[in-house]
């Protein structure tokens, strides 16, 4: 577990790299973390949540976007909308627009 073998008469086991991981037994590869999860270690079996949906494969989770005044943080995509008229928001990491 948390390693893979490249196959055929392969007799040493390769550790899968940090933003994979495996949790299958004779497996000839590694997969991708998810979308929304990590992995900083080496022979990893599982990977981890991250707060943000933005991170397949990754080994670290990213940082939240930072919106403009007047936009709001989509946290599903990790991007910013554009608040509608008659809306306002301070920005940042806010998810909602405030009526005027």
């Amino acid at each position: 577990f948390g390693t893979f073998s490249l196959g055929g008469s392969a007799t040493v086991c390769t550790s899968c790299e940090p933003g994979r991981f495996n949790n299958r037994q004779q497996s000839s590869s590694c997969q991708l973390c998810e979308v929304g999860s990590y992995q900083p270690d080496r022979a990893a079996t599982t990977c981890l949540p991250c707060s943000t949906a933005r991170s397949r494969g990754m080994s670290t989770c990213p940082e939240p976007n930072e919106c403009s005044a007047g936009q709001i943080l989509i946290v599903s995509s990790n991007s910013c909308q554009q608040c509608p008229g008659g809306t306002f928001s301070s920005g940042g990491s806010t998810t909602t627009c405030s009526p005027c």
